[in-house]
């Protein structure tokens, strides 16, 4: 009997016979890291490595005779046009970023029509293109932008070859033409600068910027720098060093238009580890000179939240009255509160300023909440099983409206962005599946009544895949979600085995939604397979409890949630020889520690840009960030078990291992390419029974996130991942 589309198992033989050459590689002299010379990305000794994985990997890979008829698949997934919400700026114009079927990268388009403009082709007729980033060079990238109070000026960060260091650029917002001679550098994780002024703004930067960039070191302390529009960026004054801690992006709370008289505060809040949970407070901002912010940002705080016990996000501001997303372990799904300027102002210097609770805590967890309209409606969009529900609140009572069920916003979708306005009654919502690209809603409050509807039509090649979510219980019962998807014509209750992907995350409190990947759609429509997706412990998907069940000591909960989804999966739809994992980052710490911890699980590996020494992880870049994450391995009581829950020191000689898939890139500033190539290193040296081939692709001119590869450049990536399924 045929048990799937292929005759023989797609990760279980190689057809060409070509033997596993060895690829040279010195061992160190220490026992517990033999392959530290290689976190020395620069050296001779690791560019031959780096070329032999490479060359390998491409001699068998570029001639397989699938690889054309995967990359034209790969390639028509791609090809969509790609646009963010429209935002609408106090100059009367909106601006969104557009990516057409056939362009490399994103730019900035504006208009005051966007019904009639939306997601056509900038130019004659159109929006009006305000920016390319290809101006700079072909691997230059919008990473976000902000614009000024007026709406007159923008400031784009722009990101290079996928590199996590950025750069800062001022232009006009009606020209696109740049403003300033030079532009503020070393910036990191800047997510929009905080304009304070017309003529100035905050961001993050490098307090030292003498070898910040080399891989091999921890970055230096960061700082929130004042400039001036105009003014050389040397002379940015650090106005709130960081120390140990590190914030996001400031915000000036204010509502729209300003009046005069009224209070404006800045919002700062305040991280020790990637873990949710922050320190906030409020300053009163009374001019933008540099001296008197710095001393009111160090003297003047009025605190909302202390003791990093949860997380605290702005929303908005109506009237005298400041709206927030709280969490904490008490309320740990998160509630709206809102805190007056009389409140504010009455609270001691030092102090915490009381709240009042707008809406409560639910069984679903907050994502986030939105001001929009003259009816002063509250849109709260909230995850519900990992996907996203909409709910509309009355901002002043906090009075329940309505909640949305729609056509337009699928049961297994997620909304991924969304802009709206107290002063405007159009709001716009991106949404995200897993089986067709995103597309924008385009919502309008009237008299509290909402309406919904799709801005662009759907593709009929959207209509061929389809997508369910069910659960399935862990190894200690608990309830998981779990996404399946795969063509629709492919009929899943004839007892077949198909081969299935699955994939996961799991950390950091990251939710995992439905998204778009081409990759995950090419294994579908041309493998004929199964793709499915585990929401497992780790994320963010029921709040804290869900996270913190994870939490360091505690990381195997994860490894059992993802093997448990596997063993879920193989009791009706595939086998352990037709099962791939796939995880990048923190997931493909996930995967790789899966495929050492029950090698018998999983026929094939992939692991993108992944985490895998968990002895060193700190001491390079931010590292040190994520041992909230994990743990401190400087501490003896945490490296007991990091040890054993490190993937590079658990691979065993003589255990039959998967067939293996590592990629990293070389201008990764997050995961250092180190983790790959000691863990490829390690794999390749220890004598193996039968085990699979390990192969290692190192991408150049990329960095950490997928979209460093986007749009076009992700063809040959994910044509590589395609194939290595289809090979193995």
């Amino acid at each position: 009997m045929d048990r799937s589309p292929f005759s023989t198992p797609p990760w279980g033989v190689w057809t060409d016979g070509e033997d596993e050459e060895a690829i040279e590689c010195r061992r160190g002299e220490d026992e517990d890291d033999p392959w530290r010379h290689l976190e020395s990305v620069e050296s001779a000794e690791t560019q031959a490595f780096v070329a032999a994985q490479n060359a390998r990997s491409r001699r068998l890979l570029d001639r397989h005779p699938w690889r054309q008829r995967l990359a034209q698949t790969v390639d028509r997934c791609l090809t969509f046009r790609r646009v963010s919400c429209p935002r609408l700026q106090q100059n009367g114009c909106y601006y969104w970023l557009h990516t057409g079927d056939r362009e490399a990268r994103d730019v900035i388009v504006r208009s005051r029509q966007v019904d009639e403009h939306f997601g056509g082709d900038p130019g004659e007729g159109g929006a009006e293109l305000l920016l390319d980033p290809a101006w700079a060079s072909e691997q230059t990238s919008i990473y976000a932008y902000s614009f000024s109070p007026s709406g007159k000026l923008c400031c784009v960060v722009l990101q290079e070859a996928g590199s996590d260091w950025l750069s800062l650029r001022t232009i006009d917002a009606s020209t696109g033409k740049r403003v300033e001679k030079s532009d503020p550098t070393w910036s990191k994780f800047t997510f929009g600068v905080s304009w304070i002024s017309e003529e100035a703004y905050l961001y993050k930067r490098a307090v030292e910027v003498v070898g910040a960039r080399e891989m091999g070191v921890p970055d230096p302390a960061f700082g929130l720098f004042l400039h001036r529009v105009g003014s050389d960026p040397e002379l940015d004054v650090n106005v709130l060093p960081f120390g140990s801690l590190f914030t996001n992006k400031p915000l000036v709370c204010e509502s729209l238009p300003s009046r005069p008289g009224q209070h404006r505060w800045l919002f700062v809040d305040m991280y020790k580890s990637t873990n949710p949970e922050s320190e906030t407070f409020l300053v009163e901002l009374k001019s933008d000179e540099a001296d008197e912010v710095k001393d009111n940002l160090s003297r003047s705080r009025r605190w909302l939240s202390k003791g990093f016990t949860g997380l605290t996000t702005y929303i908005g501001t109506l009237c005298d009255r400041h709206l927030f997303i709280s969490t904490d372990t008490s309320h740990e799904r998160g509630r709206v509160v809102s805190y007056s300027d009389e409140a504010i102002g009455a609270a001691p210097v030092d102090g915490l300023v009381p709240m009042d609770e707008l809406v409560g805590e639910s069984s679903d967890v907050i994502q986030s909440a939105h001001l929009a309209g003259r009816s002063k409606v509250l849109i709260i969009v909230y995850m519900r099983d990992a996907c996203s529900a909409l709910a509309f609140f009355d901002a002043q009572t906090g009075r329940r409206l309505a909640d949305v069920t729609t056509d337009v916003l699928p049961e297994s979708a997620a909304i991924s962005e969304v802009s709206a306005r107290p002063d405007s009654d159009d709001f716009y919502l991106k949404v995200e599946t897993l089986i067709s690209p995103p597309y924008v809603v385009v919502g309008r409050v009237v008299e509290c009544e909402m309406t919904l509807a799709r801005l662009l039509a759907a593709d009929e090649e959207d209509q061929k895949l389809v997508c369910r979510r069910e659960f399935y219980q862990s190894h200690d019962g608990v309830r998981v979600p779990l996404f399946i998807c795969h063509a629709k014509d492919l009929r899943l209750e004839d007892g077949m085995r198909r081969p299935t992907l699955l994939h996961a995350y799991g950390g950091y409190s990251v939710s995992l939604q439905p998204f778009f990947d081409p990759f995950f759609v090419t294994f579908m429509r041309e493998l004929g397979g199964v793709f499915a997706m585990a929401c497992i412990r780790g994320g963010g998907e029921y709040g804290r409890a869900w996270h913190e069940a994870a939490l360091g000591a505690y990381r195997t909960v994860a490894f059992d949630d993802f093997v448990s989804a596997a063993r879920h999966l193989q009791e009706t739809l595939t086998e352990p020889s037709l099962t791939a994992s796939y995880g990048i980052s923190n997931g493909g710490l996930l995967v790789s520690a899966c495929m050492v911890r029950q090698p018998d699980a999983f026929g094939a590996v992939i692991s993108e840009v992944g985490v895998h020494d968990l002895l060193r992880f700190h001491r390079f870049t931010l590292g040190r960030l994520w041992m909230g994450e994990f743990g401190n391995p400087d501490d003896a009581r945490d490296r007991e078990y990091l040890v054993k829950l490190s993937p590079l020191h658990n691979v065993q000689a003589g255990e039959r291992y998967p067939h293996v898939l590592f990629t990293t890139a070389d201008h990764d500033t997050r995961v250092v390419p180190s983790h790959s190539l000691k863990m490829l290193a390690e794999l390749q040296s220890k004598p193996h029974g039968r085990s699979g081939r390990v192969l290692g692709r190192i991408y150049e001119n990329a960095g950490h996130e997928g979209g460093s590869f986007r749009p076009l450049g992700r063809v040959a990536d994910s044509t590589d991942t395609c194939l290595c399924l289809r090979r193995h």
